[in-house]
């Protein structure tokens, strides 16, 4: 627990995690990946394709989570 936030390491640990996955699918980053690998106009397939795995994997982090504080 840490004294300055009332805070688990977990909790702290989880939300940075879950916070870099959720950045993979910001639309800035999409647009500069498919640019980047020549794939212009197809953003928001790819957003389709990628947000449910993030999304999944958001929720494995949490319920990890919460079989650490269980």
């Amino acid at each position: 627990m840490n004294r300055l936030t009332c805070l688990s390491i977990e909790l702290m640990g989880a939300q940075n995690d879950a916070g870099a996955h959720a950045t993979l699918i910001a639309p800035a980053r999409m647009i500069l990946a498919s640019t980047a690998a020549g794939l212009v106009g197809v953003e928001g397939r790819l957003l389709r394709a990628a947000g449910p795995l993030v999304l999944l994997a958001i929720v494995v982090i949490t319920l990890g989570l919460v079989g650490v504080n269980l």
